[in-house]
């Protein structure tokens, strides 16, 4: 027997890998950091399992790939046949290849004509593993492939508490939280994007774990199509987690040759579910976004809540000169620009500028939006056509559809087939030529609707169509270096670290009510680091939800992410104007440092007061916020204790709310230490003792700042 022991570490981590007489290779520690030294045979003792009653006569191990032939009762991590025969598989590994951030695994089943190729690389500063699996058919016979997941992990029984983020639209990323106990938890998506309904992604931690403390794990598949997550129980083992994509029945048949390679699944584990998210954080910052999200993000103006499909030039160009006042630095022009678009229900596919609204092409509003010093955006939904468009009437064979079924129309649109290369190069062209003609710095790529029966050629399709978008995007991206593209998909459905490696930018709900955005931005915060995050400053009255709420709450929920104005800036009176700019101006200050920036989500105070932190890398700066969505209980709100900052270090806090009568008439008065312009205290006593909070009825907010002296 051959037993062989695989390590990788981390700053913070060391993965053990353990394969025994050469099979599929297990996890056996994926944890803190280990100093001691291991041996194979010492492994082997201290991680065998006993041989219960009743079971099979032989250890068996959980496999980064677990097999059925080898005892595996749950989930096999490779499904497949040829023509309904050679169903099941046994691989055994033929050559390991190891650096010090990565291993690789290569194996073999002979007897299947399969070859199969594990990569596992660590990225050693953010702490973040990425596991993927490589299936390639080495026999003359067709191989039809069901299931490929991801490497699988092992889970310890006691992380039991378990966070999942569902939801709808404008209601994205709602954390939900489990008790994990015996039998099986399964998420299926085939929506054909991330999806409104789940993500693909999610916290474990241990009972007593909270966003401060506790033993935490997090794991997020990086694909924007179907896919499938599970946890399973098994008598036989701990828990184990397993994802990949969720393939339509024969969509992948490798012939001779051919290969398939599932998404990237990222994970890492920290303290504190804050701790994760900062490592994923910090890995997408240096692993995944484009180069240009590290630059100087502007403030974004958007024309649909302030115009919608009204597009009557003198308008525009008030909006521009409105938003320019207000302190806008780019100006995006949303839905209704091109052929026959009066209304959702016409003109999708046909992207040219429509002569009956635009006379004179674009160039008019262009040129005015640069004389004013700003950048440009554009709205695009390449992916879809509405059945009422020049483009379907042509070539209604573009759809993505099961032939001979008829399509299943959706917000009144169709999905197009991108794998088609006439189409591609059809929409490549189309938004190319725009790109360059008006020199646009910015698109919005919308996709509306979800996807049924993705049927191209009569097989199924979804797998080749998320392929096809990220290649149109990254076609784009190489044609036009200096294009920033954002994912919007209605809001938030598409969002995964997949699509980010050609976006940079997140529309992340189309619901900008402040009150609402609390539990919307706070999901989001868990995976994706926040400077990404579209928070646009909306109109007293959401459009979505019909709620009213102060400006102040709704600019410093905005400034949790990446600022923006969605009303009309022409209606705002001049002291509104006023404290959106006092707000904007606060995020141009402050911008550069809050890319790099810790997130510290703290606990809910009195479980209405929604608190959270911004900290620089060096601790010498943080903003931030305290949102009530509720009435607390206590006639006082409680003290709000910063986190993150130097203990050692002394701050000024100032609190920057424009109008803070709108928090004083609440009470006899303000806190003492809010009497004053600001107060200065040791980093120690803000952490440990913090600061009293004023009364904070629903839908008010307060902003903090604090800067090292």
């Amino acid at each position: 027997m051959s037993n062989n022991l695989y390590r990788l570490d981390s700053a913070a981590s060391t993965l053990l890998l353990l394969s025994i007489d050469n099979a599929i290779p297990a996890v056996i520690y994926y944890g803190a950091r280990l100093a001691s030294e291991l041996d194979a045979e010492t492994a082997l003792k201290l991680t065998a399992d006993a041989i219960p009653n009743a079971k099979l006569d032989n250890r068996t191990q959980l496999a980064l790939l677990p097999e059925n032939s080898r005892g595996h009762f749950g989930e096999a991590g490779l499904q497949g046949h040829r023509a309904g025969a050679q169903f099941a598989h046994r691989f055994n590994v033929t050559d390991v290849k190891q650096t010090e951030q990565a291993i690789t695994f290569f194996a073999e089943d002979d007897a299947a004509g399969l070859a199969l190729q594990i990569v596992i690389t660590c990225d050693a500063q953010s702490n973040v593993f990425s596991w993927q699996n490589t299936l390639t058919n080495t026999a003359d016979s067709d191989y039809t492939l069901d299931w490929l997941s991801c490497p699988t992990l092992p889970l310890a029984l006691a992380m039991e508490q378990m966070i999942t983020l569902h939801g709808r639209w404008g209601k994205e990323f709602q954390a939900q939280n489990t008790t994990l106990q015996a039998g099986r938890f399964q998420i299926d998506n085939r929506r054909g994007r991330t999806s409104h309904e789940h993500f693909p992604g999610l916290l474990l931690g241990e009972t007593h774990t909270s966003e401060l403390a506790g033993e935490a794990f997090g794991a997020h598949l990086g694909w924007s199509g179907n896919y499938r997550l599970l946890i399973d129980s098994l008598s036989e083992h701990e828990r184990y987690l397993q994802c990949g994509e969720l393939l339509l029945p024969g969509e992948i048949v490798l012939k001779s040759g051919e290969s398939y390679e599932t998404p990237l699944l990222y994970s890492t584990r920290s303290s504190g579910f804050s701790g994760v998210s900062q490592q994923f954080h910090r890995f997408a910052r240096r692993n995944i976004l484009p180069e240009w999200t590290r630059r100087e993000r502007p403030v974004h103006a958007n024309s649909w809540e302030a115009l919608y499909f009204d597009h009557a030039i003198d308008k525009l160009i008030a909006l521009v000169d409105a938003a320019h006042a207000t302190g806008a630095e780019r100006f995006v022009l949303d839905d209704g620009w091109f052929m026959g678009r009066r209304h959702d229900k016409a003109g999708l596919g046909d992207w040219q500028i429509d002569p009956a609204i635009y006379p004179e092409g674009l160039k008019p509003l262009v040129d005015h939006v640069r004389s004013k010093g700003m950048q440009f955006g554009l709205w695009f939904e390449p992916e879809m056509m509405n059945p009422d468009s020049a483009l379907f009437r042509a070539h209604p064979e573009w759809a993505l559809q099961h032939a001979p079924y008829p399509l299943v129309p959706a917000r009144n649109q169709e999905v197009l087939d991108l794998s088609q290369p006439e189409l591609f190069d059809y929409l490549f062209d189309a938004i190319s030529s725009l790109v360059s003609e008006y020199q646009i710095d910015y698109i919005k790529w919308d996709m509306n609707r979800d996807t049924l029966n993705a049927g191209s050629q009569f097989k199924g399709s979804q797998h080749q169509q998320i392929l096809a978008v990220y290649r149109l995007m990254d076609k784009l991206n190489k044609a036009h270096p200096t294009l920033e593209i954002e994912t919007c998909a209605s809001g938030g459905a598409r969002v995964d670290f997949g699509v980010l490696r050609h976006t940079g930018r997140v529309w992340t709900s189309d619901n900008i009510d402040p009150i609402e955005r609390i539990s919307i931005q706070n999901g989001f915060s868990l995976f994706f680091p926040p400077e990404i995050m579209g928070a646009h400053i909306g109109s007293a009255i959401a459009h979505l939800t019909g709620r009213q709420t102060e400006l102040d709450t709704r600019a410093i929920v905005a400034l949790q992410g990446q600022t923006g104005y969605e009303f009309d800036s022409r209606l705002l009176s001049d002291a509104d104007r006023a404290t959106v700019q006092h707000y904007t101006k606060i995020y141009k200050d402050n911008r550069n440092w809050l890319a790099e920036a810790k997130l510290w989500r703290l606990p809910a105070i009195q479980g209405c007061i929604h608190a959270q932190g911004l900290v620089s890398e060096d601790q010498s700066q943080s903003l931030w916020s305290a949102v009530s969505d509720g009435s607390h209980l206590h006639a006082t709100a409680g003290k709000f204790k910063f986190h993150g900052l130097d203990p050692q270090a002394t701050y000024a806090v100032t609190c920057l709310n424009a109008n803070l009568p709108y928090l004083a008439h609440f009470a006899k008065a303000l806190p003492a230490w809010m009497e004053q312009p600001s107060i200065t205290l040791s980093g120690e006593l803000l952490m440990q003792m913090g600061l009293v909070l004023p009364y904070m009825p629903p839908q008010t907010a307060l902003l903090l700042h604090c800067t090292s002296i």
